[in-house]
């Protein structure tokens, strides 16, 4: 019927001829890659909070000098007085980080502040002196937060503390607790001194500036190789303020995931408008560490003491017996040094002479460092070229020298 015949049996197709399987694939896993990347860059730009540590060196201009890692051993109230191996690593970078920075001048004062509450400031400043302690320092931690103190400190709360020999009512004898803390799964241990806030003043900040504090820091800087002092966030109570002019290095605590950047920068431009000595930052709250390292370690360990031999570590010192006094006596006071009326020689001033032209702790370092370090002064006008001098001190100080 209408002439029409079968030319060819027609076979069936191997692959359909629609939907094209394998290029709609690639095709989506290629969309999806790109999306996710445009996605990825739009949460960054839009998420005002600082999601890693390579972050921190643009926002504050200094070097990380280590990542805290969100840790269960942490939290728990014997975290910081027996810390894991893995863990104690991470505060033993830092204070390796911090003596060894390519400063003129030796820290031994380290201030520890955040942009926000809650950022692990705390945590970290006791950890800190751990890693001292266990490695043969004499350390003091210094809870300067009268405020609020933490709860995670290594002793119980006291009513001695701080504000009670800023107040005059106790020594510092009768307020330091001495703690035995142990690192590692071998268990190296030390002892660190810790002065807590004591009984909250009605005028911390009063208390934080008198002459007592500057005299405080100035008997325990002579005392101890590493003093390190908690305070409130810079950002939010002045506390820590006054403190940065009487220390040898200022320490950033970031939380990632929680601070803004915004106030990260807020932080730093507080920080350049009253000079403080910024050395630093620390991550907190960052991913664990690989554990296949520490493993090697304590495999290391249990295999020297097996063979009889005990593993390379620093003597523990026994805690620091304190008499306590029947009365509380004055801290000690730096002796007066008399100065000339003249004009004072800067290649032959000392250090003494130096803090009686009411000068701070670190600029009577920064200049004598300054000194050693360039083989002494050639002008008067080398002192522009010393670090952490407002230009009123510096015009003054010309005028004395």
């Amino acid at each position: 019927t209408g002439e029409a015949e079968v030319v060819e049996e027609a076979d069936p197709p191997d692959d359909p001829s629609s939907p094209k399987t394998v290029r709609n694939t690639l095709l989506g896993a290629l969309a999806g890659f790109v999306i996710g990347i445009v996605a990825a860059l739009l949460r960054d730009r839009l998420d005002p909070r600082v999601s890693s540590a390579r972050e921190l060196d643009g926002l504050l201009g200094v070097p990380l000098l280590g990542m805290v890692p969100e840790s269960p051993a942490l939290s728990r109230e014997e975290g910081l007085q027996e810390l894991p191996a893995a863990e104690a690593e991470t505060f033993q970078m830092a204070r390796v980080g911090i003596r060894y920075l390519d400063v003129d001048r030796e820290i031994k004062t380290v201030l520890v502040t955040s942009p926000a509450a809650g950022d692990g400031k705390t945590t970290f400043a006791f950890g800190l002196g751990v890693a001292g302690a266990t490695s043969g320092d004499r350390v003091l931690v210094i809870e300067a937060d009268m405020r609020q103190p933490s709860p995670v400190a290594l002793t119980e709360p006291s009513r001695v503390g701080l504000s009670t020999v800023l107040e005059g009512n106790a020594d510092i004898d009768e307020a330091v607790t001495t703690v035995e803390v142990m690192t590692g799964a071998e268990g190296v241990s030390g002892a660190m001194d810790v002065l807590r806030a004591g009984a909250a003043p009605p005028n911390p900040t009063q208390l934080i500036e008198s002459q007592r504090m500057t005299e405080l820091l100035y008997q325990v800087d002579r005392e101890y190789d590493l003093v390190v002092i908690d305070t409130p966030p810079a950002t939010i109570l002045p506390d820590a303020i006054p403190l940065m002019g009487h220390v040898d290095g200022v320490v950033v605590i970031a939380g990632l995931g929680r601070d803004r950047r915004d106030a990260l920068r807020e932080l730093r431009e507080r920080l350049e408008q009253v000079d403080a000595p910024l050395i630093g930052a620390v991550a907190n709250f960052a991913a664990a560490p690989d554990e296949s390292y520490f493993e090697h370690i304590r495999a290391h360990e249990a295999a020297v003491a097996e063979a009889g031999t005990v593993p390379l570590r620093p003597a523990p010192r026994a805690p620091r017996r304190r008499p306590r006094p029947e009365r509380p006596r004055p801290i000690e006071r730096p002796t007066a040094v008399q100065l000339p009326d003249g004009p004072v020689d800067l290649n032959a001033v000392t250090y003494d002479e130096l803090r009686a032209l009411d000068l701070s702790t670190t600029q009577a370092k920064r200049l004598l460092a300054y000194r050693e370090r360039a083989g002494g002064f050639s002008s008067i006008d080398d002192i522009d070229e010393v670090p952490g001098f407002p230009e009123a001190v510096r015009e003054g100080l010309k005028q004395r020298l």
